[in-house]
């Protein structure tokens, strides 16, 4: 029983001292230009702006969707799928907003993270949260992979506050509709 009680202080000293190196990061040099390219692709999805939006990715640029109560879970299309859609002219008027962004960047790749809640025609569709992969290229910021949870049940625990700032700003937009 001794060496037993021995065996445990020794592992759990031995857990202590060999505790990972944790690496902080800093906030993101080019946040307000991940964040920019961000906003600029809700803003073309919610103009239904094809050409707007193919400038924000990359050609081989994925999409990748999650839903959880749903039998396939997982599905992946290309980006470019999307941008194609949009050429349709029934795509949908969407609204996209998100708040509480986190951004990590290092060097030329960076991940933008952040709850979201979409509407489609005006009407609440679902909430989740969208995880972008970004390169930096000559001109900019580029898409290189979305993801997305889809998660209808879940606006309640994700919506902000109402003195929360929503991204993208659709006033412009908006007034184009009116």
């Amino acid at each position: 029983m001794r060496l037993m009680i021995l065996s445990v202080f020794a592992l759990l000293g031995a857990c202590e001292q060999s505790t990972e190196k944790r690496v902080e990061f800093p906030v993101a040099p080019d946040r307000a230009d991940i964040l920019q390219t961000v906003d600029a692709f809700f803003l073309a999805l919610g103009a239904g702006d094809a050409d707007a939006m193919e400038m924000l990715h990359s050609s081989v640029a994925l999409n990748v969707r999650n839903a959880p109560d749903d039998e396939t879970k997982l599905r992946y299309h290309s980006l470019q799928e999307l941008t194609d859609q949009m050429r349709n002219d029934d795509f949908p008027v969407v609204r996209e907003r998100y708040w509480d962004p986190i951004v990590l960047q290092r060097a030329g790749l960076a991940v933008a993270w952040m709850p979201y809640s979409i509407d489609v025609n005006d009407a609440r569709l679902h909430c989740g949260v969208d995880v972008f992969n970004l390169s930096k290229h000559d001109d900019g910021w580029k898409i290189d992979a979305l993801s997305f949870t889809i998660e209808p049940s879940a606006c309640d625990e994700l919506e902000p506050e109402k003195t929360t700032q929503t991204h993208p700003n659709y006033s412009a937009l908006d007034a184009m509709e009116d």
